[in-house]
């Protein structure tokens, strides 16, 4: 079964993700991730010295986010607009 989302709910999670970061709220950004749940970012194999820059599962991207969050400077200034999705991938940087 392919789930398929609107870009209602993808607007959701964009500013929801957005939010926990500004919290620094690690339960609320992995609760936006489905339990299989694939993030690909150079950040990855920086942040967890991985030769892959890529995090499966829910569960096992605790961690990473949990670096990013810790890492991300007080005066955190994004320049973020917008995100692209094909309704079952959300991407933005």
């Amino acid at each position: 079964m392919s789930l398929t989302t609107t870009k209602g709910d993808a607007e959701r999670v964009y500013r929801d993700w957005d939010d926990a970061l500004g919290r620094k709220d690690v339960e609320a950004a992995i609760a936006l991730y489905a339990p299989n749940c694939v993030l690909e970012s150079p950040l990855v194999s920086h942040l967890l010295n991985a030769q892959r820059g890529v995090v499966e599962g829910r569960e096992n991207l605790r961690e990473f986010v949990r670096l990013v969050f810790a890492r991300t400077p007080p005066a955190r200034k994004r320049y973020r607009e917008g995100f692209f999705t094909d309704g079952r991938r959300l991407i933005w940087e």
